[in-house]
């Protein structure tokens, strides 16, 4: 009896050994690889703008325009998020040639290429066109309105939907060569694509991490059904909205939304005024209760917002200029962009390092426990002498 339980101890010992041997390689093994760094290598054309056209298995029908920045791969560690800049297109004007709305969006991808070195981000900016005869003249898909979100014409309904399929095509494609992007994108636009901007922050706010949204026609749609007791329908607000997109507003996912709303105090590009942007009860209703000033609208909004408990939005106003931009405006908007990518970007590292860290741990100790196991099988050591279970050890 004594003899067996001195073999007993012996062999404990040297589990016990065995077992701190083991977590002191582990450990070390941790410790290395939480040292070196992560090489991002992208097989994907980098510094080029890049036409993505759809396929028929696609759920979108136009082609869109990527561009990745160079800017992305300065550093040897892979950063923890990645996001796309996304813009939607404004021609400025309607025409039946889709390839003037394509060279146009080419064109704008190619100017902010500076803004996405910057920022370190990817652009995508869609080709979606904006017709000028026949009766889709009132559709004014550039700026995501009413009419266009009720048609039925098959590639031109839910252009929402549409550019949050190129979205994700685009995450995919770029996921399948090395380059992970965050389903939350930045949003940009200004004039008529500021106006789609704000309507698809409204429909889809879980789908957004922040937007800038300059001059957005004479209107900015409001989080709330009705003002002074009046129903505003879409895009004046929420009323209907359910009616028209299918959906519920999301009002706790909104109010969390940084938007950042600014006009210049000389502005006067009103799109209330013209059929193909608004009906014109929807004027009436906007003049008679809103005003006919584009700054003092853009302040009964900022008071909407407030009301509706979005207290991560700005609303500035510009002094100086008209229905434009200038450096104090790129300056001030490329300054929100990074700080709510930073932002992000801490939380998205803490996330990471804390479930890293976790998992690896829990790893390493499995794998201890498992060769251990080994051994005392090996030494024929019952479990019912050690007292405890391997398997519920390494299940948890």
């Amino acid at each position: 009896m004594n003899t067996l339980r001195l073999k007993l101890v012996k062999r404990t010992r040297l589990l016990s050994v065995a077992f701190v041997f083991v977590w002191l390689f582990q450990s070390a093994s941790f410790a290395q690889s939480k040292s070196e760094p992560k090489i991002v290598s992208v097989p994907f054309p980098v510094a080029q703008t890049v036409k993505v056209s759809p396929q028929t298995t696609d759920d979108f029908h136009w082609d869109y325009y990527l561009y990745i920045p160079r800017s992305l791969f300065e550093s040897p560690e892979k950063p923890s998020a990645n996001h796309l800049l996304v813009m939607p297109n404004n021609t400025g004007t309607s025409d039946d040639d889709i390839r003037v709305h394509d060279n146009y969006a080419k064109n704008d991808v190619d100017d902010y290429r500076k803004t996405a070195e910057q920022l370190k981000v990817v652009l995508l900016e869609p080709v979606f066109p904006r017709a000028r005869t026949n009766e889709r003249w009132k559709l004014y898909t550039h700026a995501l309105d009413r009419d266009t979100l009720l048609t039925t014409d098959e590639k031109l309904r839910r252009l929402d939907l549409q550019l949050t399929a190129m979205i994700d095509d685009a995450r995919r494609k770029l996921s399948n060569n090395n380059l992970q992007v965050d389903e939350k994108v930045l949003m940009f636009g200004f004039s008529a694509s500021a106006m789609f901007v704000n309507r698809f922050c409204l429909l889809h706010p879980k789908r957004v991490l922040a937007a800038a949204i300059g001059s957005p026609g004479g209107w900015a749609m409001l989080p709330v059904k009705s003002w002074n007791k009046k129903p505003l329908r879409y895009p004046l607000g929420i009323n209907d909205l359910k009616k028209v997109a299918g959906r519920k507003f999301d009002s706790r996912t909104f109010k969390t939304l940084p938007l950042y709303f600014f006009v210049g105090d000389r502005d006067t590009n009103d799109s209330l005024t013209f059929r193909d942007g608004y009906d014109e009860q929807d004027e009436r209703l906007i003049f008679d209760n809103f005003g006919s000033s584009l700054v003092g609208r853009l302040q009964i909004a900022e008071r909407a917002y407030q009301k509706a408990g979005c207290v991560h939005c700005q609303f500035v106003i510009y002094k100086g200029i008209g229905h434009e931009t200038n450096r104090a405006v790129w300056t001030d908007v490329n300054a929100f962009f990074i700080g709510e990518l930073n932002r992000h970007r801490r939380a998205a590292e803490q996330i990471v390092g804390r479930e890293g860290e976790t998992a690896t741990f829990l790893t390493s100790q499995k794998r201890s426990l498992l060769k251990l196991q080994k051994m005392a099988d090996f030494y024929y050591i019952p479990k019912a002498k050690i007292g405890w279970s391997f398997e519920t050890l390494i299940m948890g």
